[in-house]
Order: structure tokens, then sequence, then C-alpha cells
């Protein structure tokens, strides 16, 4: 990212460097022709705009030197730019990837467990009601009979205690 970057800036000026040369060497000369052309129709008046012209042109002359030196300081600024890339943000970027994979690694363990648990908590509920079935049947029964016997002990009972009372009085 950093490489297109410095690329594209690089690119741009190239480009503005082109241009004002493209300027300054191609087409001011030719406005200089078309201005003498024109001099010869209008007389004086544009000799002053090719004095203007010649002037023009040395300040492009003289800003060149700058513009070369812009060049060499935003290619400057350019390299700043990854060295700070390299230095500073690859490692934040391999401690990002780091804590990925170790969250990553997390979410996969808890998975694990709540599928152990889920698979626990499913096995339990089967044995108890296994087991609810099985014992609940056999309570149910021994309830019963318990009951029917207490009853018949009762029943007996009484008919004892009544045979007692008739056989006294």
């Amino acid at each position: 990212m950093e490489d297109v970057l410095q690329g594209a800036a690089s690119l741009a000026l190239l480009t503005l460097a082109v241009f004002l040369g493209y300027l300054v060497f191609a087409i001011l000369p030719r406005i200089r022709a078309t201005l003498l052309q024109i001099q010869e129709l209008l007389g004086n008046d544009v000799q002053q705009l090719l004095t203007d012209t010649d002037a023009t042109i040395k300040q492009l002359n003289e800003m060149m030197p700058k513009v070369e030196s812009t060049i060499e300081h935003v290619n400057g600024i350019t390299a700043n730019v990854e060295s700070l890339s390299t230095e500073r943000l690859d490692p934040i970027a391999a401690n990002i990837q780091d804590i990925t994979s170790r969250i990553q690694e997390d979410v996969a363990k808890i998975d694990q467990t709540v599928a152990s648990a889920t698979e626990f908590s499913q096995t339990t509920i089967e044995m108890a009601t296994f087991y609810r079935s099985k014992l609940f049947e056999p309570v149910i029964e021994i309830t019963s009979f318990w009951n029917g016997l207490k009853t018949t002990l009762a029943t007996l009972k009484q008919s004892i205690q009544s045979k007692k009372g008739d056989s006294h009085g």
C-alpha cells in the first residue's frame, strides 16, 4: 500500500515536472513565435508582450530548481512514510494477527466446551428419564402393594377385634 502511495506521489511530481518543462521548452517558444508574427501585424505593443513573455520564461526557469527541490522533498517524505510503516505498522499488524489467531483458538475451545456441556446435559437428561421410568414403576407397585397390605392388615385387625368383641359380649 505504501509502495503504491509512493509510486503515485512520485508519478504526480514527475508529471508536474514534465508539464513545467514542456511549458518552458515547447509551448512558450511557440507563443513567442506567434507573438512575433502578431508584432509584425500590430507593431510595438507586441514588443511589450514579448518582453513580459521572456520575463515569464525566466521566472519559470528560476522556479525549476524549486520544483526539483519539491520533488526531492516529497520523495523524502515518501521514504519516511515507508520507514514508519516498516518500523511501526508492521509490528502492530503482526501483533493483531497473533491476537486474532489466539482469539480464534479460544473460540474453538469455547465451542468444544459448549459442545461437551451440551452432550453431557443431553446424556444426563436421558439417564434421568431412564431411571425415572425404571424406578417410578416399581415405586408405584411397592406403594400400591404396601397400601393393599395395610388395608388388608387393618381389615384383618378390625375383623379380629370385632370377633373378639362378639365373643365377649
